[in-house]
């Protein structure tokens, strides 16, 4: 077994424990190739930046999925939805609103109104932050530019191999 990452395991900060090369969108992206960057990356969302690097939006797996549905014609979902019942729903030309749906721009399916926090938050405040607003990442900034990605993960494996390390330490 691996021994514990100290200075993960003494983070303190949201910097310590964000993933520090994000990977970002563009609001011109298409769609599709937003979706290859998250089976490529394994990750489900991302933030969206202007060309100077500034948060300006995120795609997230939701939003495709509420895409998708209103795309295929299913109408709009709620937290409720059921990928299989959408799949069933949808009609013959499927390939072809796939195909219009994979060539839209990201910008017009990102969420606009993006909680992000600052790279010297303390983790504490990201994990409340998170839970509060029932989010799974949080984009990291300096002055407006994103730095990095939070995750929930990073959050729970952070505080973990925090408490691990002391645990091991006083045996």
């Amino acid at each position: 077994m691996a021994p514990v990452d100290a200075g993960r395991a003494e983070a303190r900060v949201v910097g310590d424990l964000m993933s520090k090369v994000p990977i970002t969108l563009r609001p011109g992206d298409r769609v599709g190739d937003a979706v290859v960057a998250f089976v490529d990356n394994w990750i489900n969302g991302a933030p969206v930046v202007d060309s100077e690097g500034r948060l300006v939006g995120i795609l997230t797996d939701g939003d495709l999925v509420r895409a998708l549905a209103v795309q295929l014609g299913t109408g709009a979902i709620d937290e409720g939805w059921d990928l299989a019942e959408i799949l069933a729903e949808a009609d013959e030309d499927m390939a072809t609103k796939m195909f219009e749906l994979a060539s839209r721009p990201v910008g017009d399916l990102m969420t606009t109104e993006v909680i992000a926090i600052e790279e010297d938050a303390p983790v504490a405040r990201a994990a409340r932050l998170m839970t509060e607003n029932m989010l799974r990442r949080l984009p990291v900034v300096r002055d407006g530019k994103v730095v990095g990605v939070v995750t929930r993960s990073d959050l729970v494996l952070g505080i973990l191999a925090r408490y691990s390390l002391e645990l091991f330490r006083d045996r």
